[in-house]
């Protein structure tokens, strides 16, 4: 099965971002926000799902919770990187984890940006405008 990456939305050029989180108000929490920010946002609450999902087709990036029912944050990321197709995929890890074992652990695999919750959504849509390299609405 082909993966197409999908940049934008190209009817609305709005960024497609893919939120992997298990929290449910959380996850609730950062649609409700980057949507308002003008982007596209999919939800999945598992490992397992997200990277059944990005086998279908690739975000232009991933929001990653480290604690995930199935396969963890470092597990999907460490595939992601694998995957020719997805390896070049930005991808924000949002934890609770905040030792600096955890931190390198997570550049060891690729990631590239570490956000500790909780955190401002202003350096959020910060990070996201930065690895997208375009301004996310803060309005």
């Amino acid at each position: 099965m082909a993966v197409t990456h999908l940049t934008t939305d190209e009817k609305h050029n709005r960024p497609q971002i893919l939120v992997v989180e298990d929290d449910e108000p959380m996850a609730i929490l950062l649609r409700y926000n980057l949507e308002a920010a003008g982007c596209l946002v999919e939800t999945i609450r598992s490992g397992i799902a997200a990277i059944d999902r990005l086998a279908l087709n690739a975000p232009d990036l991933v929001l990653l919770d480290w604690m995930l029912p199935g396969l963890s944050g470092p597990e999907v990321l460490r595939q992601l990187r694998e995957r020719p197709r997805t390896a070049g995929i930005p991808v924000i890890m949002l934890t609770a984890r905040n030792s600096a074992e955890d931190r390198r652990r997570a550049v060891s695999l690729g990631v590239n940006a570490y956000l500790v919750k909780p955190f401002a959504l202003s350096d959020l849509l910060g990070c996201i405008g930065h690895l997208l390299g375009r301004r996310v609405s803060t309005a």
